[in-house]
Parts: structure tokens; sequence; C-alpha cells
């Protein structure tokens, strides 16, 4: 769906934040940001929309297809493109350095040679996630 017209992510965050009222102006928070926390307010109704990481809202959308839609707020549902100011995340795999037994070693190796396998890139696109772009 289209945003409404002259709508931008900047005048939704105003609105959200800065003194809208009425069922326009409805916010609910919880404790903390929380990947069950904006779900459960949408499919019961306390909310209308929620922030979601793309992988979640993902997983969401496919679960719940009724329920749910991905609305990005830059790029489409399916090349979302963060607008500036949003941080895109990069999570790494580390060794632990120790005294490890062989078999603990070997597992290791066997989990990090997984983790840069072509099937575990197709994986991670599967779950709206991919690997970073090498810099070398």
């Amino acid at each position: 769906p289209e945003p409404p017209e002259g709508m931008t992510a900047e005048k939704l965050f105003d609105r959200v934040f800065n003194g809208a009222t009425g069922r326009e102006g409805k916010w609910v928070s919880g404790a903390r940001i929380h990947h069950r926390e904006a779900p459960w307010s949408i499919a019961y109704g306390q909310a209308d929309a929620g922030p979601f990481f793309y992988h979640l809202a993902l997983y969401a959308t496919r679960q719940f297809p009724d329920l749910f839609e991905i609305v990005p707020l830059g790029g489409d549902a399916d090349n979302p493109d963060p607008l500036p100011g949003n941080r895109v995340a990069t999570m790494n795999f580390v060794r632990i350095k120790g005294e490890w037994s062989e078999k603990q070693s070997a597992a290791v190796d066997r989990l990090f040679a997984a983790a840069q396998s072509d099937a575990f890139t197709k994986i991670l696109e599967r779950h709206g996630l991919r690997r970073p772009v090498s810099r070398n």
C-alpha cells in the first residue's frame, strides 16, 4: 500500500511523537521494544502498526498473512532501503580462545564451515537477512 498523499517518514514521526491527538494519535508502548509486544498489540487491536526488525516482520506476514503486512519506511517490502539515520546491524561469529578438547575444536570448525556455506546463505535470505558485502 501507498502512504497517504504527502506523508513522509518525518511527518509520521512528528505526528506520533509531537502532539498527535485522538485515534490518529494513539500510541502504545511497553516496558521495552520487544519482538512479542508489537505483534501482540496489533493482533489484538491495541495498535494499528508497530516497529519490527525486517526479519521479524517477514516472519509475521508469512505466519499470519491476514493480520500483518509490511509497510516499509524506505524501499519496498521485498527490498527495504532504510531511511538515513536507521542503523543496519552486522552480526559476526567469533572464536573464543581457550583450551578445547579435540571434539570441541572439531565442532567449532564444523560450525564455522557451515556458517560460510551457500546453504547457510540461502537460509539467511529466506529469513530476510543477508551477508555483509565483502570489503576485499
